[in-house]
This record gives structure tokens, C-alpha cells and sequence, in this order.
């Protein structure tokens, strides 16, 4: 009998995704392609549907898996956010109401909502629940936000279905939440991911982490204690950039031009980035590719600040395309945040043989190895080695990037760890 596994996530599939939709879209294209012995189901838990993955194979390949048709549950959706946004998170709605009840009425408020949303969710769920597939495996990648629905799910759906739930947050939503909302927000509207979290837990036959350090990460901020026996390390993969470049790399390398991709949160370190390139001697040019956020406004502060505006570009988010051509011409690639993972920007660097001033925190140890020759841990330590960057080192570093990328971090490595875990469970 063959094996199926459904993977399901909260939300549409895209090639262009980041973070756990990246991490799926790209098991999926490998588990579709593997052995005839698996039958491969993809599921979206916001859209309520179930399909084989032969169904959806061209769409997957033009980038549109899921066409949402469900206008009004997205205005709702939309309009539950804004609720949220301005008036959960935001004291100023709330400070002409005494302490003790604006807390009731952020509480209510946020009940409320999540009511609403488990109501518009309930049907969908149940509508996966009988299209599951009999005697199958369920792989979920993070949906921890989905609370009181993930619950529902995971407390109805049949005793032989096996669970994998992978976890591909920063300490877990709650704590990510915490970082762009505040405490008071995850105290208020968190407690619906709390219980999901807790049956996720109590569920799921395997645990995946994309690294060691994000199950280091995820219990110190949470409290919960990952079981051992059930826990598994699996490292992410990317696909090999070099492959799609359109221009041969001799042409691109353009000295003194730093590339950074990260979203602009604190954990990124993009503010102590700046610091150490202000104390750079040599002439430099600093390109950020990524999202922006409320802290974008200080980070252009500190740009003023050290009067760098001709030097540091915030270009905002770019096709995968360009940015695999930003970092194949810059003469180094800089990553340091202060938390790490496992970021597929710096699995993508290092496909690209670019050597990687990166902090040694979490995933970037694990990704690049303790012995990694370019680890910088202070502004001034990044600076002095942008001011003493030697080609020929640079090079040789690069390309032992790459070779560690090739035998660790590509696709086919993650899908065949994936594989070897569904049918040890089975």
C-alpha cells in the first residue's frame, strides 16, 4: 500500500513565498517527483481544501497553487487584522478607559474575533477532515496561528493518521508576535496559539525543527520542553541559484557593494550592521533587500545619523531573480542577526559561493560550521574586516560556502531526510 502524505499549511503556496511556505512549496515539488511509492496530497488549511498533488502539479509549477475565491471570508479576514491592529495593540484607543477595563475590553475584543475566525474556519476544517486521505500522514508546517482551528482539527481528525508538525518560527509565533506588536498584544490574543501550541504538542507522532538552535530558541521562550524521542532536526534546502543566473558570474562582481536580505525587525541586526559600516575606511556600498516594517523609520534615523545616505539603499523586497543577482556581484554577504534559525537567504549565499560576515548565533553555526573564519561579533570586528577584505581569501572561503551548501542544504537532501521520516513513523 502506498504511503500519502498530506502536507498543509495556513495559507496559499507560492515560489515566491518566504519562510514555511518556502520550506513546503519546495518539499512538495521534491515529494512530487520522487518514488511511486508515495502519494502526495497538498491541503490549505485557510481555503478548506484537500487535492492530490498530480492535480495541482502545472499550477504549482506557474506559481498560482490556490486561486482564493472566497472574497468575502478575505474581507472578513482583512477586517478582523485591522480590528487587531488599532485597537488591541494600540493603547492609545484605550487610554481614556480606566486600566482594569481596558484590559476586559481588549480581552472581549479579541475573543470576540477569534470567535468570528474559528466560526469562518470551522467549515473549511471540517470539509479536510472528510477528504483525508485513510491511513495517511499529516505534515503541518507552523499554522500555530490558526489557534482554535488547529485545535479543532487536530482533536477531530482520525487516531491512524500520524502527525509531523514543523516548526519554523523564531521562538515561536507568540514570541515573533511579542517583537512586532508588543507584550500586551500576545497577552491578549495570543492565548488561542497557546492552546494550539499545547495540542500541537501533545499530538504530533514527530516534532521537526530546521535547526538546533530553534529548539534551544523555542523552549527558553516558551517554557515547553520538546520530548526527546519525537524530536527531529531537519535541515532546510534551498534550490541551487547559480543555476538560474542569467549572466555568466565573472561579469557581476563589483567591489566594495555589501548585500543584506532581511526583513527590517530588530532580531536582524540591520541597526548594528549600520554601526560597524559607519567605522569602515574604503569606499562601500550597503543594498538591504527585504520588508518593510514600523522600524524601518528608525533604521533611516540611524542612516541620517552616521550620514550614510548615499551609501545604504533600502530597495525593499525583490523578485528571487534579483536577488540572487545583487549577492552573486557583491563582494561579500552580510548576515548577522542576533537570533538565527535557519535563514534560507544565508543557505542561498552560500549556493552562490559568497563568502558571509555572519554573527555566530543559532542556525548560522550550524549552516556554515564552528570552525567558519568569518564570524563577526561586534560592529568593530565587522568593519575591520571589511577594511582588511582580501580577495583571494574571500574566494577561497566562498567556495567552501558552496561546497558545504552542495553536500548538506540543497532540495533533494531535505526531501529524502523528510521521506526517511514519514516511513520510519509508518
Amino acid at each position: 500500500m502506498p504511503l500519502k502524505v498530506v502536507v498543509g499549511t495556513w495559507g496559499p503556496l507560492r515560489s515566491d513565498s518566504g519562510g514555511p511556505y518556502r520550506v513546503a512549496y519546495d518539499l512538495l515539488r521534491g515529494l512530487s517527483s520522487n518514488d511511486s511509492s508515495l502519494q502526495v496530497y497538498y491541503s490549505d488549511f485557510s481555503r478548506g481544501f484537500i487535492q492530490p498533488l498530480q492535480k495541482l502539479g502545472q499550477d504549482l509549477g506557474d506559481d498560482s497553487l490556490v486561486k482564493d475565491r472566497q472574497g468575502m471570508v478575505r474581507s472578513v479576514r482583512v477586517l478582523a487584522r485591522g480590528l487587531i491592529k488599532y485597537t488591541i495593540a494600540n493603547p492609545v484607543i484605550l487610554d481614556c478607559v480606566p486600566k482594569i477595563a481596558a484590559t476586559r475590553v481588549r480581552y472581549f475584543l479579541a475573543d470576540l474575533i477569534q470567535q468570528v475566525r474559528f466560526h469562518l474556519a470551522r467549515p473549511r476544517i471540517a470539509g479536510i477532515l472528510r477528504e483525508m486521505p485513510d491511513q495517511s500522514i499529516l505534515h503541518i508546517h507552523g499554522a500555530a496561528e490558526m489557534g482554535d482551528a488547529l485545535v479543532f482539527l487536530l482533536e477531530n481528525i482520525e487516531k491512524s493518521c500520524k502527525v509531523v508538525w514543523t516548526e519554523h518560527s523564531k521562538g515561536s509565533v507568540l514570541r515573533e508576535w511579542e517583537h512586532l506588536f508588543g507584550s500586551r498584544f500576545v497577552g491578549t490574543w495570543g492565548r488561542g496559539v497557546r492552546r494550539a501550541y499545547e495540542v500541537l504538542l501533545r499530538r504530533a507522532d514527530r516534532v521537526v525543527f530546521p535547526s538546533k538552535g530553534a529548539v534551544q530558541l523555542f523552549e527558553e521562550y516558551t517554557g515547553w520542553k520538546i520530548p526527546l524521542e519525537r524530536l527531529r532536526i531537519i535541515y532546510n534546502g534551498v534550490e541551487d541559484p547559480l543555476l538560474g543566473l542569467r549572466e555568466p558570474k565573472r561579469n557581476l562582481y563589483e567591489k566594495g557593494l555589501f548585500v543584506t536580505v532581511a526583513q527590517h525587525v530588530p532580531e536582524k541586526g540591520l541597526d548594528w550592521i549600520l554601526e560597524g559600516l559607519a567605522m569602515v575606511k574604503r569606499p562601500w556600498r550597503w543594498v538591504v533587500v527585504g520588508g518593510f516594517t514600523p522600524w524601518t523609520a528608525s533604521l533611516r534615523s540611524l542612516v541620517r545619523k552616521y550620514r550614510l545616505e548615499a551609501k545604504v539603499d533600502f530597495v525593499g523586497p525583490l523578485p528571487r531573480d534579483e536577488v540572487f543577482s545583487l549577492m552573486a556581484r557583491s563582494e561579500a554577504v552580510i548576515h548577522a542577526p542576533r537570533v538565527a534559525v535557519f535563514d534560507l537567504a544565508l543557505l542561498e549565499a552560500m549556493a552562490l559561493a559568497k563568502p558571509i560576515l555572519a554573527t555566530p548565533v543559532g542556525g548560522n553555526v550550524e549552516a556554515l560550521g564552528e570552525e567558519y573564519p568569518l564570524f563577526v561579533r561586534a560592529s568593530e570586528q565587522l568593519a575591520k574586516y571589511i577594511d582588511e577584505g582580501n580577495g583571494k581569501f574571500y574566494e577561497l572561503v566562498g567556495q567552501n560556502n558552496r561546497k558545504r551548501f552542495l553536500e548538506k542544504f540543497n532540495i533533494p537532501a531535505m526531501v529524502q531526510s523528510h521521506v526517511s521520516l514519514y516511513r520510519e513513523i509508518w
